[in-house]
């Protein structure tokens, strides 16, 4: 065939060419869409998922449940694990207690204070009038003295050591009494003018009276904590 009709048909055969090479790319292009379309619809399908956290529980057929944490877990939440140690036992025990009325501290220590001071002064009397009888005497064996004067000075010689043994005998029952009625602890502490009377009396510090319930007994503790409402 020559001429027109081959020129004709060669136009033909690169329109269909031109045709079909279209449509392949159209395909090939439909198909890439469709490919990437399933990857993204997959994609947002994992992310709209809620996310499953590890299992950290186990539950075996006996005992207790077992919670297993793993090093970045245990760092993020800062859990440290250490060895306990031994500590003695804090023994507690619920009492009720009253805050002591001390009007009787504080005439006992009146009378403490006033019974010292007198054996004070009855000492300073007995100190003076010992030598005075000495002195009368020794003029009354040489002559120079008279006996009315001698006696008056061992009279009052001999009634000051008794008013010195009243004084040391009050000193003493004072004393003992203060150690029954208050304990060794305040007792003692009045007896040698201690700044623990002073405190109570002045109520800088208070006594408590603890009762224990029926059927307790406990080791008096060095130190205690109470707690006051």
């Amino acid at each position: 065939m020559r001429g027109p009709g081959k020129r004709s048909l060669l136009r033909r055969l690169f329109g269909l060419a031109v045709l079909l090479a279209v449509l392949g790319g159209l395909g090939t292009l439909a198909i890439v869409g469709f490919m990437e379309g399933r990857q993204e619809a997959a994609v947002e399908s994992e992310r709209g998922e809620p996310i499953k956290p590890p299992l950290r529980v186990k539950l075996p057929p006996r005992g207790e449940p077992v919670v297993t944490i793993d090093a970045d877990a245990r760092h993020a939440i800062g859990l440290e694990t250490i060895v306990p140690r031994p500590a003695p036992y804090q023994e507690q025990l619920r009492a009720f207690g009253t805050v002591l009325d001390l009007a009787k501290l504080t005439t006992l220590n009146t009378d403490y204070v006033e019974a010292v001071s007198q054996l004070r002064t009855a000492e300073a009397k007995l100190t003076a009038s010992r030598p005075a009888y000495e002195r009368a005497r020794d003029l009354y064996k040489k002559n120079i003295g008279n006996l009315v004067q001698v006696q008056a000075t061992e009279a009052a010689l001999v009634g000051d050591k008794a008013a010195v043994e009243a004084a040391k005998s009050k000193v003493r029952t004072l004393a003992a009494t203060a150690i029954q009625e208050w304990g060794p602890v305040i007792g003692r502490a009045l007896v040698n003018g201690a700044d623990l009377v002073n405190r109570l009396i002045e109520r800088r510090e208070f006594l408590l009276q603890i009762t224990i319930p029926p059927g307790k007994a406990i080791d008096p503790p060095p130190t205690a904590a109470v707690e006051v409402p």
